[in-house]
């Protein structure tokens, strides 16, 4: 089989989207428990569209690699790489994510049911999306 076999290859990436609620430093763990890492997609925009077709109706949303924790502002992926400036942050109404709300939101999600990234606080519990 494929090197993605259980998985979703989108973007050449392979991604595993796990509906298992976790926190942020949780889902890192669980990913490398199975020898992977939480997602950091070269495609954020189709990994976007297919979380909102495939998982619209779950609320919870779901973790991916990138923080801003160790300097907040700086948002990097789990190997330290730069999401970059044309990163799709949700900017197409009041939101204007990241917007580090209450001053600790530091951890990246999909918020599938809003069809946008955001950033939220890393203790929620969350689905999460490993990359391998």
């Amino acid at each position: 089989g494929s090197k993605c076999d259980g998985g979703v290859a989108i973007g050449g990436d392979c991604l595993w989207f796990n509906e298992e609620l976790k926190n942020w430093d949780d889902a890192v763990l669980a990913c490398a428990s199975r020898g992977q890492s939480l997602a950091s997609p070269v495609d954020p925009v189709a990994v976007l569209e297919y979380a909102y077709r495939t998982y619209g109706n779950f609320y919870s949303g779901f973790w991916l690699g990138g923080s801003d924790v160790a300097t907040e502002g700086t948002w990097v992926w789990q190997s330290g790489e730069p999401l970059g400036d044309r990163f799709p942050w949700d900017s197409k109404d009041f939101h204007d994510e990241p917007n580090n709300s209450n001053g600790n939101e530091n951890c990246l999600e999909i918020r599938v049911a809003e069809n946008r990234y955001n950033d939220i606080r890393c203790h929620d519990v969350k689905g999460y999306i490993c990359e391998g």
